[in-house]
């Protein structure tokens, strides 16, 4: 099973259902205090000098709430720029360089941010040795010559089609096998 991959829109998924909770805890508190206002209310009588107190009290905690979701705001902000230039989009090409001598070892990874900006590693793997190669990539494309096994990596990672269809592919060659081991 592959890792998880945030992506931006479940960052903000994320941040969306942690604001929502927040909300709905200090719904939950609010609740609770106007029912006590309205006991005490009952119990002031003719002179509400306990109502006074309650509304002064209710009137800080809304500047502090105020104030707390200025902050969660800010935050989110945060989060949004951070996701656009961090690692979101994955493309993986597995492929065999030698003609059926490595079994599809060698491989072309793709990692690239909001705008297309990254990378893609290729390792070209080998009976008795390895090579490793890195070709930067600018809002999906390479200024470099590269190949067809790093082209489809990078259009798999620009499309978001990446891993997954990466890891269907690899379940379904192990369904196959046991398919053919079991007859």
């Amino acid at each position: 099973m592959g890792d998880l991959v945030v992506t931006p829109e479940l960052a903000v998924a994320g941040g969306a259902l942690l604001l929502a909770i927040v909300a709905l805890v200090f719904a939950i508190r609010a609740w609770r205090r106007v029912r006590r206002v309205d006991r005490m209310v009952a119990a002031a009588g003719d002179d509400g000098a306990g109502i006074v107190a309650t509304m002064l009290e209710h009137d800080t905690q809304l500047r502090q709430l105020r104030s707390d979701l200025l902050v969660v705001h800010d935050n989110t902000q945060l989060l949004r720029r951070m996701t656009r230039e961090t690692i979101s989009h994955l493309g993986l090409v597995r492929f065999d360089a030698f003609q059926d001598l490595t079994g599809a070892m060698s491989f072309s990874l793709a990692l690239l941010d909001e705008q297309g900006d990254g990378l893609v590693v290729t390792s070209i793997s080998g009976r008795n040795d390895g090579r490793l190669y890195a070709k930067p990539i600018k809002g999906g494309r390479c200024g470099l010559s590269i190949t067809d096994e790093e082209r489809q990596a990078v259009e798999q990672a620009v499309s978001g089609v990446g891993l997954a269809e990466e890891e269907a592919v690899e379940e379904s060659g192990r369904q196959a096998r046991r398919r053919r081991r079991a007859s």
